[in-house]
């Protein structure tokens, strides 16, 4: 056998430069699928608090067009509506019990924040002459919506579509919620969600 038949000392191996050059290009890959995974991650993310704020819009929306819907005083001579604004409002709504009772709601817009807080009476039902007994003190009020960007979030108007600050005049409410999540880019655009609700009742 000659010289040239037998493999040389480190032929079966790789030098020391090509395993540092394999690490390298190794690192500069994982990197790469690193960002890639962390950008997809953080739009994934993105996305579903999107989704969630404006399943919250809908859902809040849904709510004020259902108890609104059902406002009622209890009485002939007393609007359903106790105080409003462009920033809050004060109805009473029955609580379907057996005899009723009247629930008074309150929502109001503060620093981009819908709350909105809910007191029992203390006594029922008996005829159209009720007069009804509140608990003492101020109920708590609960967020139920953030990011709220505009101002004005109710809108009153009577029997010909004006508008009125009397709330034995109200026939119509109209809501507008303009929601961007808070947590968002400022790139994000904002929501836009309204709805008009008609007062039960009203003629």
């Amino acid at each position: 056998m000659s010289p040239a038949d037998h493999p040389r000392a480190g032929d079966d191996g790789f030098s020391l430069v090509e395993v540092v050059i394999a690490l390298a290009i190794l690192m500069i890959l994982t990197t790469g699928v690193y960002r890639a995974l962390s950008t997809s991650t953080k739009t994934v993310t993105s996305l579903q608090t999107m989704v969630e704020e404006q399943g919250k819009a809908r859902n809040v929306l849904a709510s004020l067009q259902s108890e609104l819907r059902n406002a009622f005083s209890g009485t002939t001579n007393v609007a359903q509506i106790v105080s409003m604004s462009g920033t809050g409002i004060q109805f009473t709504a029955a609580d379907r019990g057996t005899p009723l009772s009247l629930r008074r709601l309150t929502y109001t817009l503060t620093s981009g924040v819908l709350t909105r807080s809910i007191v029992t009476s203390t006594n029922t039902y008996t005829d159209a002459s009720t007069t009804w007994n509140w608990p003492a003190g101020t109920p708590a009020a609960k967020t139920v919506l953030s990011g709220i960007q505009n101002a004005t979030v109710f809108v009153y108007k009577d029997a010909t579509g004006a508008a009125t600050t009397d709330p034995a005049l109200v026939r119509t409410v109209e809501i507008t919620l303009v929601v961007r999540d808070p947590s968002a880019k400022t790139t994000q655009q904002a929501e836009t969600y309204a709805t008009t609700i008609r007062l039960r009742g009203a003629g």
